[in-house]
């Protein structure tokens, strides 16, 4: 009888040790104590849940195979790594962005929805499509790297630099160029293009994606394409497309030996509007202690060999910005000078 009783009160202490021990950390869990765990690291919140608990859904706002979509496939499945739990990406096209956009806008903000996006990319179809919401009140939440939109061509085309391809297009021996999606920061550049340097083009056909102006180059659909640097970089390797010129203002670092719209031609700097900063935001309302935790998360994540690998591979830097600053990118991506005509 005797030993039955030392096996009870055995048993009742080994019940009790879990829960003495999590009360003994429950005021600092009301601080948003950090924890690692054997599956990732987590967060307890003030309320006692563990954050995060399941999967996280991070919205695309463009098609599948784009240079967005396939950077945050990777990014995604570093921060798994950090966290331990899936990130999953839901391609939400349209609108040039804008309808992805808006569904993550309306999402519940607890940590579960993220939305990816470029400024000053979205955010310039944003201003010339003028949707029914606010984008300035998306929750910054971290920065991961940049890129630089481009002028291509495809690789058997008879001209190598901008000024061939400018008298080419005078000479009418080529007509269109190809775009992501109508009202982007690509499709205003475009004509910004046309009117400071006489590359007269008739026809600009718009796309759904700059993965899909890429696919139009390869099966000679079109002869030119707009598109940012991470979108071509696999067709360049293959020797398929060939870059023409980066309209930026000094040579990308990624692509030191590609000509620059600015220092190489001396045309006036359009990279308002071409140099994208690929970014990560939440519904408006997210709590702070969500955004720092997701903060960290991309923080750490960017540091994968995995990710800087494939970051090199395509020609990208990685570069972490976070949530202050991305908030201010957000901020001057929606400020537009008066000259630039957004009615195209």
């Amino acid at each position: 009888m005797m030993r039955k009783r030392i096996v009870i009160a055995f048993l009742m202490v080994l019940l009790l040790v879990p829960a003495m021990l999590a009360a003994s950390g429950s005021s600092e869990a009301d601080e948003g104590l950090l924890i690692e765990t054997g599956n990732g690291r987590t967060i307890t919140l003030a309320d006692g849940t563990v954050y995060p608990n399941r999967q996280i859904e991070l919205i695309v706002p463009l098609k599948a195979g784009g240079g967005t979509d396939v950077f945050c496939r990777q990014l995604a499945q570093s921060m798994y790594k950090v966290m331990g739990q899936p990130v999953v990406i839901n391609n939400i096209d349209g609108a040039s962005g804008l309808r992805g956009i808006g569904v993550a806008l309306n999402a519940k903000p607890d940590g579960y929805t993220l939305v990816a996006s470029n400024p000053p990319g979205e955010q310039i179809a944003y201003l010339s499509q003028k949707p029914d919401y606010d984008m300035s009140t998306l929750t910054s939440i971290a920065g991961y790297s940049s890129d630089v939109i481009c002028i291509i061509a495809r690789a058997d085309l008879p001209y190598d630099t901008f000024p061939e391809l400018i008298k080419a297009y005078q000479d009418g021996e080529i007509s269109t160029i190809g775009t992501p999606g109508k009202g982007d920061a690509g499709h205003i550049a475009i004509n910004l293009v046309k009117q400071q340097t006489g590359m007269d083009f008739k026809t600009v056909i718009t796309y759904g994606g700059s993965g899909d102006v890429v696919a139009a180059l390869l099966r000679d659909e079109i002869d030119v394409g707009v598109v940012p640097s991470n979108a071509f970089i696999t067709a360049y390797t293959d020797g398929e497309i060939k870059p023409i010129v980066a309209l930026s203002d000094e040579r990308f670092p990624t692509f030191p030996d590609l000509p620059a719209y600015g220092a190489d031609y001396g045309y006036p700097s359009i990279e308002s509007l071409t140099i994208l900063s690929r970014c990560i935001f939440a519904p408006p309302g997210l709590p702070e202690e969500i955004q720092e935790y997701l903060a960290s998360v991309v923080e750490e994540a960017v540091q994968d060999p995995e990710l800087v690998s494939f970051a090199e591979g395509r020609n990208l830097p990685v570069i972490f910005s976070d949530s202050a600053e991305v908030a201010e990118i957000l901020s001057n991506s929606l400020i537009v000078d008066e000259s630039v005509d957004l009615d195209v």
